[in-house]
């Protein structure tokens, strides 16, 4: 897609129903726009309900002047194929989640919780700042879980983490079944 330096859409591969679309109220647009530098990877959720990255590219002229912003965005299939390679079990499950609480992928997803925004829980209180490590708690579906992320790199205002939940249950049934027998 091609926008204008007043921040238009003036063409795309996808058709609109306006051929100028104004794409000033769009965030990755905004950041491009006011820091004059590449957005590289600026994540949302596609009209579809698919997680996005968003890249932007000011192209400049001879000058240096902002002639145009080259919009690209990618389908994030890493993270389908991330999560299909979890433990497959009851309570397992992988989401890709803001420090504000909106939730931009979750697989699965029975609860629907992707493209929505929930208070950060205690949870992703934990994680919140932390670049990655494991945390252990009641996830939004109520399940126990012990979790691991990691922060991604994100043009994004607020820290974008990816996380894959397991049931204490599951990650902890071996060790209980020793003490057990011990």
């Amino acid at each position: 897609t091609r926008v204008t330096r007043d921040l238009r859409m003036d063409c795309s591969a996808v058709s609109f129903a306006d051929s100028l679309a104004d794409v000033s109220r769009v965030p990755s647009m905004v950041r491009a726009a006011e820091s004059g530098q590449p957005v590289g990877s600026f994540y949302r959720v596609g009209r579809l309900g698919q997680p996005l990255a968003t890249i932007v590219e000011p192209v400049r002229d001879t000058a240096g002047r902002v002639r145009f912003y080259l919009v690209v965005e990618a389908e994030l299939t890493w993270f389908t194929r991330l999560a299909r390679a979890i433990p497959r079990g009851p309570g397992a499950m992988a989401a890709l989640v803001d420090a504000s609480g909106f939730i931009f992928a979750r697989m699965p997803d029975d609860e629907h919780f992707a493209g929505r925004r929930f208070p950060p829980n205690p949870v992703l209180r934990m994680m919140i700042g932390h670049p990655s490590g494991l945390v252990e708690g009641v996830g939004l579906d109520e399940r126990e879980r012990l979790y691991a992320f990691r922060e991604l790199p994100a043009d994004n205002a607020d820290q974008v983490l990816l996380m894959i939940g397991l049931p204490t249950a599951f990650v902890y049934a071996d060790a209980n079944r020793h003490l057990r027998r011990n």
